[in-house]
């Protein structure tokens, strides 16, 4: 189940929304320079491109990613040297240049959500908030 299914309820997807947006806002989303790199880098995530993995370890990371997506990536798991989480975005860059920034902010948004595993109401409210 990727999450395609689930139906979020009103209230939720509402929330969500308010979220994404507010969080964009102050991120600077709304200035003629905005960088959702710049931004995911001011926050401690890492962005990696799917072309800079071995494709072994690009597997490895899939097993354990958040996120049900087949173009995209999320970590958000436990590390004891990054301040108490391992947090990364990472995209499949050989799909249209168009989808990217739906798909990272669909990675994005399980990690503002505060996401730690994968499910299909996981799914949905990132689809939302993408």
């Amino acid at each position: 189940m990727d999450g395609s299914e689930f139906v979020l309820a009103p209230w939720r997807s509402q929330e969500i929304i308010k979220k994404a947006v507010f969080g964009l806002i102050e991120a600077g989303a709304i200035e003629e320079d905005f960088s959702v790199s710049k931004m995911l880098a001011d926050k401690g995530i890492r962005l990696k491109a799917f072309s800079e993995f071995k494709k072994e370890n690009l597997e490895s990371l899939r097993k354990i990613s958040v996120s049900f997506r087949n173009d995209g990536l999320c970590l958000n798991c436990p590390d004891d040297d990054n301040d108490g989480r391992c947090r990364m975005v990472a995209y499949d860059d050989s799909v249209r240049e168009e989808t990217h920034c739906f798909v990272i902010l669909h990675e994005y948004g399980h990690i503002d959500l505060g996401h730690t595993q994968q499910s299909a109401v996981g799914e949905a409210e990132a689809i939302c908030y993408a």
